[in-house]
């Protein structure tokens, strides 16, 4: 155990994982996952992912299906959030991949990034629900 000179019982702050090159995604609107945990369904985790709605700014009450890359799997495909909690451990919006969601996809600490306003290099981007937060329905 590393101790710091002033007190010899105090540990010295652990060093953290750097964190993913995101330099080419800076003005990409990102969805930092909080945690990938519903309270109703316990054995589903990863399935679900929660995050804060303020990170594409989806207000209140509405969906939205968006074209998104997990910079940990490097996976790009459509998720559908939902702009409000579900039992999740924190957050306050949920979501998950739009076609074949199953256990284990998400992980706390992943990175989702959307693509960028305008960007036509999503691979999706035919589909208007591809370009952000712009399909919203309930």
């Amino acid at each position: 155990v590393l101790t710091t000179s002033c007190n010899e019982n105090v540990p010295a702050p652990q060093v953290r994982a750097p964190h993913p090159d995101l330099s080419s995604y800076a003005i990409c609107p990102t969805i930092v996952v909080t945690s990938a945990d519903l309270a109703t369904r316990p054995n589903e985790e990863g399935k679900f992912f929660n995050f804060y709605r303020s990170d594409l700014d989806l207000a209140y009450g509405k969906s939205a299906t968006v074209a998104a890359t997990n910079l940990r799997t490097s996976e790009h495909r459509l998720v559908r959030l939902w702009a409000w909690p579900s039992g999740g451990s924190t957050g306050n919006a949920h979501g998950c991949y739009l076609e074949d969601p199953s256990a284990g996809q998400f992980q706390t600490g992943d990175i989702l990034v959307t693509p960028c306003a305008g960007s036509d290099s999503s691979g999706l981007a035919s589909s208007p629900a591809s370009r952000g937060p712009t399909s919203q329905d309930s």
